[in-house]
């Protein structure tokens, strides 16, 4: 029995470390939310994005990048990028001398790079493509881009950077691609739907609200037993007091029956000490009667 009641105790021991993990992990997710929400609207880029550390969270949107029959990425680095993959773009310097070493010592044909572009006359947008060939030129560098997918009927064909013409408004490379996941760009795209938000947001609310009314309905019934098993203890200390006090009740009454007993016996013994000298004062009278009648 005391075995199974060891057991019960480590097993809610148990859950409740996990919980309280669960929750810490769970308010440090939602404070590095609030440090990303902060810092994005510190260092968001042109269309948006959020640099953190010098890197940025992309999502691919279209399948341009996805290695063809026509194309083979079995070299490179970063591979065939399916269409939702988040990409982990590591940003170009902002100092004109190393964006200029950046260019020329980093870039190289293969290399995957997210820029801005404009050259289809409507708006600027963000595309992310793979450096087909770089050429240099004064001051700068001629950079060609083409998506993997060239069987793509969206794929726009090549598109080229001048280095040299960064401008506010211009075409300009923001950075590397140095990572992609479709495992975490589709759960991030989750996270972003509504189901996702209920998912991790209500969901671990509900349950930390929920536990948290199990604990105080716990602490308010541990509470009550302690003031039940008190107002036991005072009652069985009443009743032990009131035993006492009986006991030494009983006690004086028997040692007060005692001693009428011996004051009855000692009134009996000098009684009878009384009549044997009454006796014998008779007895004595008697003789000194006679004594006086033989005279």
């Amino acid at each position: 029995m005391n075995d199974v009641k060891m057991e019960s105790k480590k097993s809610k021991a148990l859950l409740s470390l996990i919980l309280n993990i669960l929750m810490f992990v769970f308010m440090i997710l939602c404070a590095l939310a609030i440090v990303f929400t902060v810092a994005s609207k510190k260092n968001a880029s042109d269309d948006g994005a959020v640099t953190v550390f010098g890197y940025q969270l992309r999502t691919v949107l279209t399948g341009s990048m996805e290695a063809s029959e026509h194309t083979n990425v079995d070299g490179y680095d970063i591979g065939s990028i399916p269409t939702g993959s988040l990409i982990l773009v590591k940003t170009a310097p902002e100092d004109p001398e190393k964006l200029n070493a950046w260019y020329e010592n980093d870039v190289k044909p293969g290399d995957v790079l997210t820029f801005r572009y404009s050259g289809y006359g409507l708006r600027q947008v963000t595309i992310t493509h793979r450096v087909i060939d770089k050429q240099p030129i004064d001051g700068g560098y001629i950079i060609s881009l083409e998506g993997d997918n060239k069987s793509d009927s969206t794929n726009p064909g090549v598109q080229t950077i001048d280095t040299t013409k960064r401008t506010g408004s211009g075409d300009y490379i923001i950075g590397e691609v140095v990572a992609n996941s479709l495992v975490v760009g589709k759960a991030m795209n989750f996270v972003k739907s509504p189901a996702g938000i209920i998912l991790l947001i209500m969901v671990p609310c509900f349950f930390i609200i929920l536990f948290e009314v199990i604990k105080i309905i716990k602490i308010s019934k541990k509470d009550k037993k302690e003031e039940i098993e008190k107002a036991t203890a005072d009652k069985d200390g009443e009743i032990e007091e009131l035993r006492k006090q009986l006991e030494a009740l009983q006690k004086q009454a028997a040692t007060q029956q005692v001693s009428e007993q011996s004051t009855e016996k000692v009134a009996e013994t000098s009684t009878e000490e009384q009549n044997d000298r009454g006796s014998q004062a008779e007895v004595t009278d008697s003789t000194e009667i006679t004594e006086d009648s033989e005279k």
